[in-house]
């Protein structure tokens, strides 16, 4: 490989030292090391990677006989450098935590494992991206020449495709973490599937989708990921920006990276980049209104995390007084704890810890906690329900089903235990307008959109209570809201898309009217594949709860329109008169005179 010219030796320096101001020397808070690479004259040296321990690895520029310059690998290690390649070139891709590293020479992909050559390319990987604990991610290319993802481990490659639906097969996994958790996107006929799979258990998980196509940049060792992906109809984000809406992949779920920071901030998050770290902080540009880009940090807010004791039946409820203790972190320290328990006070703990005091009345109840870091950025509140049946009159319902607006509704809570009949009261809060608590504890009426939380106190005879904290969601009806109506002409994208219900929704087509060959339903988008094929079909939208709903759509191609200004224009005797003609619909290509 041919190489420019450089300087003539590689300084490592952990953190350049510079003077403070009228030449006094800056506080000595690190040493550095030059790493001993031995260059010819003209020639350069460059380190690359480097692990927890230090060690470094990179590439040094050398000449051949006929003066041509290539690449030679190298491994710094415990202040020793050992140059690497089996063909006397070599170029370093990583090293890892264990002094592994992944590099190319001119034989092919190899993994040096402290004096060890392993081939890879004579196992069977064509290319790779990145190296774990002992295993690379990478690709192999099959007999048709389409590329299936997979790993190396331990002298053998393993096909992940074996794990992806039919026809996914062939795309690229682009990293893999410390726990060997491999990260990627697997293309289908039209858009692409982000993945992560979790090696301990083998099992993938497809994150979603904002309703377009979906890439991924980064991966931590939580295995949160870090991306961008489009909208419904694979459209570019406000009309102006074609990566679509970055995104972090967390705890299980997807958000969009403009939905997530407070309102204001000028900035429009969507490009082609994005890394975060084990802390989740993630690091991406962000678009200014001028055009420009400004890198951004991502601070998680504090986070805390509830440990609750005491016998717990197998379902869910427990048989005696529930005690728990708070937990949270914040990447620059957390300041303080607040929680309450059902209605009552909120207490506030300082520092990163606190117990909630213990609970012994059967019922259901709800501890609401956040923390506080150490510059004053507060939690959102998070809940948690704690069921008690302690053998005697418990409040039993822990849950109510939701409702839809402008639907009639109805539910009950029941009672168990003590000494009938029962009484049930509102105790606190209020129902969603329009629903009714009666004493026998049936709900009902016709309900208004919103979420109501409230508590419901049960009385036996003997004047025993129990309590129980729940809450109501009303939805507005959910319904298509995608034209009856698309154009099927050409390779065009459609968005689907819906309102009401619970977010977010699951698309798909109604067997019994199956789309023309060729078309396909991927995540929100509706794409056709170029062939004027007019279809009528119904699209079948699941909401979070599980409630479905049926559109019939029709493919057809559009009526031509032309349309023709109007108006009188006076214009002297033999002057040339130029009129314009605008139209569309129909079928690309069509002419007219």
């Amino acid at each position: 490989m041919t190489m420019k010219h450089g300087g003539a030796a590689l300084a490592l320096a952990l953190l350049a030292m510079s003077a403070a101001p009228g030449g006094a020397r800056a506080e000595e808070r690190y040493w550095i090391t030059t790493i001993p690479v031995q260059t010819v004259p003209g020639g350069w040296a460059t380190a690359r990677r480097l692990n927890a321990s230090g060690e470094a690895a990179g590439s040094v520029t050398a000449m051949d006989a006929n003066g041509w310059w290539y690449d030679r690998a190298f491994v710094f290690s415990q202040g020793t450098v050992t140059l690497i390649g089996r063909d006397g070139g070599g170029y370093v891709q990583d090293i890892n935590d264990a002094g592994q590293v992944l590099a190319w020479d001119g034989l092919g992909l190899f993994l040096y494992d402290h004096g060890l050559y392993q081939d890879l390319t004579l196992d069977g990987l064509a290319g790779a991206t990145d190296l774990g604990n002992s295993m690379v991610a990478g690709f192999f290319s099959d007999e048709y020449g389409l590329r299936h993802l997979a790993t190396w481990w331990d002298g053998m490659v393993i096909d992940l495709g074996v794990g992806l639906e039919t026809g996914q097969a062939f795309s690229q996994v682009r990293g893999i973490n410390d726990r060997n958790d491999i990260f990627g996107y697997t293309d289908s006929q039209f858009l692409a599937h982000v993945f992560r799979l979790t090696w301990d258990d083998q099992t993938f998980h497809d994150i979603g989708s904002f309703g377009g196509y979906m890439c991924v940049h980064g991966i931590n060792n939580k295995g949160d990921l870090a991306g961008h992906g489009r909208e419904p109809g694979d459209h570019d984000y406000l009309g102006k920006y074609s990566p679509g809406p970055n995104y972090v992949w967390t705890g299980g779920k997807l958000y969009d990276l403009n939905q997530v920071i407070a309102p204001g901030s000028g900035l429009v998050f969507s490009t082609y980049d994005g890394t975060i770290n084990d802390a989740g902080q993630i690091l991406i540009p962000g678009n200014v209104p001028d055009g420009a880009q400004v890198p951004v940090l991502f601070t998680p807010f504090p986070a805390t995390a509830l440990a609750l004791t005491g016998t717990r039946r197998a379902d869910g409820w427990y048989t005696s007084a529930v005690g728990g203790r708070l937990s949270a972190s914040a990447v620059p320290g957390i300041r303080e704890i607040r929680f309450r328990v059902d209605d009552g006070a909120w207490v506030t703990v300082l520092g990163a810890a606190a117990d909630i005091p213990t609970i012994r009345q059967s019922g259901t109840h709800v501890i609401a906690y956040q923390a506080v870091d150490t510059l004053g950025h507060v939690e959102a509140v998070q809940t948690a329900r704690v069921s008690i049946d302690r053998n005697g009159l418990v409040l039993g319902t822990r849950e109510l089903r939701f409702g839809t607006a402008g639907a009639p509704y109805a539910a009950a809570v029941v009672a168990s235990g003590g000494t009938a009949p029962y009484t049930f009261v509102l105790a606190s809060g209020s129902l969603p307008a329009g629903l009714t608590l009666r004493a026998d504890g049936r709900i009902s009426g016709t309900p208004a959109a919103g979420t109501s939380a409230f508590a419901v106190q049960v009385v036996d005879k003997k004047r025993n209570v129990s309590s129980a904290f729940l809450s109501i969601e009303v939805l507005e009806p959910l319904q298509v809201t995608t034209p009856a109506v698309l154009d099927g002409i050409g390779w065009r994208t459609h968005a689907l898309t819906a309102q009401g219900g619970k977010a977010p929704y699951t698309w798909t087509v109604d067997p019994a009217t199956p789309l023309p060959e060729g078309y396909q339903v991927e995540f929100a988008t509706l794409l056709s594949p170029g062939t004027v094929v007019p279809a009528t079909f119904r699209v079948v939208v699941t909401d979070a709860y599980g409630q479905t709903v049926r559109k019939e759509l029709t493919l057809d191609v559009v009526p031509l329109t032309v349309t023709l200004g109007t108006g009188a224009t006076t214009v002297p005797v033999g002057a040339q008169v130029g009129v314009q003609f605008n139209a569309w619909g129909g079928q690309s290509g069509a002419s007219g005179a």
